[in-house]
């Protein structure tokens, strides 16, 4: 199956609002608006080049993976917002990792 081909695979369906990540082969592409953005040597760099097209586009990031996606940003990234701040999910999931630390 081709890029063009997952990327239009879900005819009569509105296309994705938010940026995505598609594996093809041994690279990795970052899709926005439908169109294959940029490309990705392994899994790391294209969870970065995700982010960092929600941080240059203004998008919001897609509420089915905002606890993940805001981990990554405040824990592992070091980028602290207003989002990470009020999280809930990471207001429950950090104190439980800091002890889970101390094992």
């Amino acid at each position: 199956m081709s890029l063009d081909d997952i990327i239009n695979r879900k005819p009569g369906k509105q296309p994705r609002i938010h940026p995505y990540i598609v594996g093809v082969g041994a690279t990795w592409h970052i899709i926005v608006d439908s169109t294959a953005l940029v490309q990705a040597q392994d899994g790391t760099e294209a969870l970065l080049l995700l982010m960092a097209a929600h941080y240059v586009f203004n998008i919001e990031y897609c509420p089915q993976v905002l606890p993940t996606l805001l981990f990554l940003q405040s824990e592992l990234l070091g980028v602290q917002d207003p989002f990470s701040s009020k999280s809930k999910t990471l207001q429950v999931f950090l104190p439980r990792l800091e002890e889970a630390k101390k094992l």
